[in-house]
């Protein structure tokens, strides 16, 4: 698949940290498809997908996450990621699902170190405690050489990844190509392409 139909395919996906489950089903169909592909999850909860035999030498890695907000009480939200308070005010946030929740940030009510922090909201009450929230935003745009999208931050390295693995995979390579984790002392998700290095010229 080439890589502007897989950063179609991955960015329409909803993710937030630690509601990452839309993204890995769907490296998991390309695992499934490809019968050079193989998967397995680390004790970290790190997805790995390894193609072909042999041990990598280069590794690439992305996490499957988002920044978003996540419903902790009463009208009121915690920030995950790299999203500073004060420019959520009077944003219009969604909940995942085909029927989505629009509540709207009102005020900060506390601010995190750079970023993060706790926000009020309008339009949440009968949310559950937990539920993620992303920014409403238009669906995937790719024009003049841009790509618009509510997660760009880190569904294009995924969407990257497998391009390389379908290119990879088209050329019959015979190396291999592995998604490993970059942080073991992280939970958040995360996924990459590793291949060996030969002496022959790279695909």
């Amino acid at each position: 698949m080439p890589l502007e139909a897989r950063l179609r395919e991955i960015l329409s996906l909803p993710t937030a940290p630690f509601n990452e489950s839309a993204v890995h089903a769907r490296i998991r169909e390309a695992v499934r498809s490809n019968p050079r592909l193989r998967d397995r999850v680390d004790g970290h909860g790190n997805l790995e997908v390894v193609y072909g035999m042999g041990r990598p030498s280069l590794i690439y890695a992305c996490h499957t996450d988002h920044p978003a907000l996540r419903i902790d009480g009463p009208n009121t939200a915690v920030i995950e990621g790299g999203i500073r308070a004060d420019a959520l005010v009077g944003a219009r946030l969604a909940t995942f699902g085909d029927d989505p929740v629009h509540p709207e940030v009102t005020r900060v009510i506390e601010r995190g170190e750079g970023s993060g922090g706790r926000v009020r909201l309008k339009g949440a009450t009968k949310l559950k405690k937990g539920t993620p929230l992303v920014l409403d935003l238009p669906p995937v745009s790719i024009a003049a050489g841009k790509v618009r999208a509510r997660a760009i931050d880190d569904g294009c390295a995924v969407a990257a990844c497998l391009a390389v693995i379908d290119t990879l995979t088209k050329r019959r390579w015979a190396g291999t190509c592995s998604r490993e984790p970059r942080r073991l002392d992280s939970p958040a998700r995360s996924a990459g392409c590793a291949r060996r290095a030969t002496p022959s010229r790279p695909p």
